[in-house]
């Protein structure tokens, strides 16, 4: 089954978009220290280019925002939620790969592992939740494991413990499924990590409906930075926020200021239990 999707942009489209959203660029490497580098940012056109069956994955500028958070961060471990095509999870391991981050760890895992509840992609059941990876980055994609048919709670409980680095987190945007897909993922997120939010400006084309992430993003309690809005005023880079998790393991109070807006999901569903249990 096929659902509606934006279709991929051409090469040309692309390189318009990223250059008019450079500005985050310097924003995200500002906070790290690092220098920015716009005409080898702007090689991301090329070389995290969808193939033109992913028209159901992130722009270009949100790839600029993950490829900039995993070349300043170096993380030794990444979590993604929510894989659709892979074409996040190329951006993340060109970013390391560019900043000498080993794709293979000593321990044999996997630098990059990405997480779907579906084992097809949403947009197209054809296609296999990360197969645009083999296609985009071949000589990188040993650097990933993707994982279908499984949710935040199998990478909270199957990855080391406090161990990743950097987190992404792209899958059910109603409210509070983002923030329950957090605390799902608590167990291995290390004291300090950072998460990377998607979507957070959907709600503005949504009709108000799917914002778990702005949601969460906005009550978070400790550091968060938000990328910019393009010149013309469309989301722009503002649709991904980072959030850093304190020096210490990320509970239920932490949230509670997102869990206390109105939720999206209805009462009683699994959905909703779930996240109820973890907030308990």
């Amino acid at each position: 089954m096929r659902v509606d999707a934006p279709r991929v942009k051409s090469p040309e489209q692309r390189a318009a978009w990223l250059a008019a959203n450079i500005a985050s660029h310097g924003l995200v490497r500002s906070r790290w220290g690092v220098e920015p580098d716009e005409s080898g940012v702007m090689g991301l056109v090329s070389r995290c280019a969808p193939p033109a069956w992913a028209a159901g994955s992130v722009g270009i500028a949100d790839a600029m925002m993950l490829y900039d958070a995993a070349f300043c961060l170096r993380p030794r471990l990444v979590a993604e939620i929510g894989t659709a095509a892979g074409v996040s999870a190329c951006a993340l391991l060109l970013g390391l790969h560019d900043a000498g981050v080993p794709l293979r760890r000593e321990d044999g895992l996997t630098v990059l592992h990405t997480f779907d509840a579906l084992d097809r992609c949403y947009f197209d059941a054809s296609r296999a939740v990360g197969e645009a990876i083999g296609e985009m980055t071949p000589d990188l994609a040993h650097g990933a494991t993707v994982h279908g048919g499984r949710t935040a709670a199998h990478a909270g409980a199957a990855l080391p413990a406090r161990s990743v680095e950097l987190a992404f987190i792209d899958a059910d945007h109603r409210h509070p499924m983002p923030t329950g897909d957090l605390l799902a993922l608590a167990p291995a997120l290390a004291p300090g990590a950072w998460v990377a939010l998607h979507d957070l400006a959907l709600h503005e084309s949504s009709g108000g409906r799917e914002y778990g992430p702005i949601a969460l993003f906005e009550a978070w309690p400790f550091e968060k930075m938000r990328g910019l809005r393009a010149p013309n005023g469309r989301p722009g880079c503002a649709n991904v926020g980072l959030i850093r998790l304190p020096d210490r393991p990320v509970v239920a109070s932490d949230v509670r200021g997102a869990l206390e807006r109105a939720w999206e999901v209805r009462p009683g569903t699994p959905e909703a239990r779930a996240v109820e249990r973890l907030a308990a």
